[in-house]
């Protein structure tokens, strides 16, 4: 089985690209945190970027909807590949492939989101359940 379940925030500005045959591409920084206790007991969190990697109709709703900063639960396959750097040196990267997303409310007040252009189009009670089938151009 390979799957990675992730609870974190996008942290960096999506890249949506489109392929000459048509078909999107959105690549993201996505953060988490492992909070922990040292050996002094002293509460220590540690942050783990990942690279992420949608496709299609999700490509599309996350660069359409979604901001460096919004939180997401996300879901996933690890990929790993290798790719030729500007100095003909191979590089090696691992991506996670996104399978399945659901926006996560920031507990924000309804007056405070009115500048998301999630809740611009959809309504502010819409962030708390709305899935990717419930997006009209999901397929």
């Amino acid at each position: 089985m390979n799957q990675a379940t992730l609870l974190g925030r996008i942290s960096s500005d999506i890249n949506l690209k489109v392929t000459q045959n048509g078909h999107k591409i959105a690549t993201f920084s996505f953060v988490t945190n492992n909070r922990y206790k040292d050996a002094s007991g002293e509460t220590k969190d540690q942050a783990t970027f990942h690279n992420i990697v949608a496709f299609g109709a999700k490509a599309e709703a996350i660069s359409r909807y979604l901001v460096k900063g919004r939180q997401l639960f996300l879901q996933g396959k690890i990929e790993n590949r290798t790719y030729e750097k500007t100095d003909g040196s191979k590089g090696y990267i691992s991506e996670i492939q996104l399978t399945h997303f659901e926006f996560i409310a920031d507990g924000k007040s309804k007056k405070d989101t009115s500048s998301d252009p999630f809740e611009q189009v959809f309504g502010a009670d819409a962030v708390e359940d709305l899935k990717l089938d419930d997006l009209p151009f999901n397929s």
